[in-house]
């Protein structure tokens, strides 16, 4: 992956850990924090799933040489894929909150 697309991500990152803060506090506890990350990661993987299974269409359908069934497969796993980006980008904001969070209370 190009720098150039590595610091867009780190700022997209950086975008939604401050909405995040705008709209929550840092974690007042360890499970408080687990619960969240577990939540996002949980959708991160539904999500790929989701993903998996179309896949299999797509092989299914590339045995059985049917193009318009692999073009459409191939259109939803691109979608699918940016949904697990967004979703991914959560997880790290998520995981971000939660260092903060943990350094605020070694702070005290």
């Amino acid at each position: 992956m190009e720098e150039k697309t590595k610091r867009k991500i780190e700022e997209i990152i950086r975008e939604e850990r401050s909405d995040a803060d705008r709209k929550y506090p840092l974690f007042s506890s360890l499970h408080e924090g687990e619960s969240v990350i577990r939540e996002e990661i949980e959708e991160v993987s539904e999500v790929l799933d989701e993903i998996m299974e179309t896949h299999n269409w797509i092989w299914k359908a590339v045995r059985a040489n049917k193009s318009e069934t692999v073009k459409s497969a191939a259109k939803t796993i691109a979608k699918l894929s940016r949904e697990l980006i967004a979703e991914s980008v959560q997880v790290a904001a998520v995981a971000g909150k939660i260092v903060d969070s943990i350094e605020r209370e070694e702070e005290k």
